[in-house]
């Protein structure tokens, strides 16, 4: 039988809402302070590309990130939470293990497009960013 997400949520399945929040807060915390890397830097490159490109938005200084990345943080409730339970491991070489931590919902901020953000916390109080860019639909967001 599958279940529900809010099936998952409701027996208690990792990740928790509470989980998920503090992972938001501490993601939030890590932006504000600077200390997030790309996971793999060609893959989300092309990904701000294309977010500059459809938004008309420049994503080149740390400043621009910083302010993008806060602003789509702010929107994202626990409720978005859209990864596996419990949450899947990273396959990438820098942050092999850790666990990913995917968001999807609809952003006022990229004007009403459905948005994915996928991250993890590592080791050392760093944010590593897997993707960020216009939802492609039901499992095609990595």
């Amino acid at each position: 039988m599958i279940r529900s997400k809010a099936q998952r949520r409701a027996s208690g399945e990792r990740p928790t809402p509470k989980e998920c929040g503090n992972k938001l807060r501490e993601a939030k915390r890590l932006i504000g302070l600077g200390k997030w890397y790309p996971a793999n830097p060609g893959k989300l490159a092309e990904e701000f590309e294309e977010l500059e490109q459809s938004f008309g938005i420049d994503l080149t200084s740390p400043e621009d990130l910083k302010m993008v990345f806060s602003a789509a943080l702010a929107e994202i409730g626990t409720d978005h939470y859209d990864g596996r339970y419990p949450p899947e491991p990273s396959k990438e070489i820098r942050t092999s293990g850790f666990e990913m931590f995917p968001f999807c919902w609809e952003s006022k901020f990229f004007q009403g497009v459905t948005m994915y953000f996928k991250f993890s916390l590592g080791k050392n109080g760093v944010l590593w960013i897997y993707s960020f860019h216009p939802s492609r639909g039901e499992g095609n967001d990595d």
